[in-house]
């Protein structure tokens, strides 16, 4: 391993601390999975899902769908 796929592996996983973070405050639980097609995600509150999130090319492409998602509830006024 490279010391800039150290870097980028670093990178990523603060990423997802971020995200979880942030999805945890809106009341969802968050899953992320890194496989080689790209990375996808998962929120899922009270065991029931509410967004899937198909391989992106990456985490930055990944977190964006997950926070534009997260916006978007919270004009909807479905936040708790």
């Amino acid at each position: 391993m490279s010391i800039d796929d150290y870097r980028n592996a670093k990178a990523a996983l603060e990423v997802v601390q971020d995200l979880e973070s942030v999805a945890a405050t809106y009341g969802y639980e968050l899953t992320v999975l890194f496989t080689a097609a790209g990375v996808s995600a998962r929120l899922e509150r009270d065991g029931r899902r509410h967004l899937d999130i198909q391989p992106c090319r990456n985490i930055h492409l990944c977190r964006d769908h997950v926070m534009t998602y997260l916006a978007a509830q919270e004009l909807n006024g479905d936040n708790r």
